[in-house]
């Protein structure tokens, strides 16, 4: 599979790295949305393209590729405000894009354990709920999309709290705390606690290798597809 980098940094480059593991080749590398748009005028070979950028260029360079009827996977956050828009092209394209927040296996797992506890939670509402989430200083979107998206998991099967914010007090709120520490590669917590216990779901993101492997899984996954895509569908949920 031929495969067109979007975004060469950190993820970029471990991306790369599991692709030639996985016997891939890497056709074509866009470092920004200009260098973008200059391979797709020329042309590529690629049969896939990954994006790994900022919230400022994420809609516009999943869009470009919409264009050229190459398929996109995007793992960028920040910009799903204009994900309604993006499924308006997709679809009058026919296009491929595969989104998800995260790429983690485990952490695709906790969201489906969220989930759960959203449904129950009318029985056990005595627990104070909350989420925290904590990333290396350079993460560019606070909270991370893997913190909301979490949220949104509990939040939307449950009939109590309204809505996620950082404001605890407010009972119908899911706050979010976000902490920026050096070494941390991306750890969130669903956390729950009473006067006589606590409990939490926590995953941990040791290597950032995690995330690649999931977005190259996703680029596997699109073959011979048309339509939008999320891990759900990739991990049968």
């Amino acid at each position: 599979m031929k495969i067109l980098l979007i975004g060469y940094g950190k993820m970029g480059k471990a991306i790369e790295s599991v692709a030639l593991e996985n016997g891939h080749l890497v056709s074509d590398i866009a470092k920004n949305s200009e260098e973008l748009y200059e391979i797709l005028k020329k042309g590529t070979e690629a049969e896939v393209a990954i994006e790994f950028t900022s919230p400022a260029s994420g809609y516009d360079n999943v869009a470009a590729c919409i264009h050229e009827d190459l398929p996109v996977v995007s793992g960028t956050t920040g910009w799903l405000d204009s994900m309604p828009e993006l499924e308006k092209l997709i679809d009058s394209k026919k296009g491929t894009f595969f989104y998800a927040p995260n790429f983690s296996i485990g952490m695709n797992i906790v969201f489906e354990l969220a989930k759960k506890l959203g449904r129950g939670y009318a029985n056990f509402s005595d627990f104070k709920v909350s989420i925290s989430e904590v990333h290396h200083p350079q993460k560019k979107d606070s909270p991370s999309g893997t913190a909301i998206k979490l949220a949104n998991e509990f939040l939307n099967e449950n009939t109590i709290l309204r809505e996620w914010g950082a404001e605890e007090e407010k009972d119908d709120v899911l706050p979010i705390e976000a902490r920026r520490e050096k070494g941390v590669v991306g750890t969130h917590s669903l956390s729950f606690e009473n006067e006589m216990e606590s409990f939490r779901i926590e995953h941990v993101a040791k290597d950032r290798k995690v995330f690649a492997q999931g977005a190259v899984r996703a680029a596997e996954f699109l073959r011979g597809k048309k339509g939008c895509f999320s891990m759900n569908d990739l991990l049968g949920f």
